[in-house]
């Protein structure tokens, strides 16, 4: 998650950390964002606190391999001016597990559910 939101923090391609399909999305929903918004987005592993797994499927869709989805909520908090900005991040993750492919995870989704400024006094 961290990555990826570097990579739109520098407004960079994030095709190498994406599957095409949520790449072309996220390029799309990103368009609309304003430049607060690209200016504060990056965040470094140690600010994701907390990961929560919402949903976990295996699909057999083949006689020797599974594929598994994993759907996650990332929240991150970074300082901001005086206070902390919240950043809420929806990411789902996907593997193949096959003895004729190497397992590799992949981002099929990757959106930002909301980012709000709190208060720290």
């Amino acid at each position: 998650m961290s990555v990826i939101t570097k990579s739109l923090h520098e407004n960079q391609n994030t095709n190498s950390y994406l599957s095409f399909d949520a790449s072309q999305e996220l390029e799309i929903i990103s368009r609309m964002w304003s430049r607060s918004i690209r200016e504060n987005i990056a965040l470094e592993p140690y600010q994701i606190l907390q990961v929560l797994i919402l949903e976990i499927n295996g699909i057999k869709y083949h006689e020797n391999a599974t594929l598994y989805e994993i759907k996650t909520v990332g929240v991150g908090y970074k300082p901001f001016d005086d206070s902390l900005l919240e950043i809420f991040i929806l990411a789902r993750f996907e593997r193949i597990y096959s003895k004729l492919i190497i397992p590799e995870w992949n981002v099929t989704q990757f959106n930002i559910l909301r980012m709000k400024q709190i208060s720290t006094s």
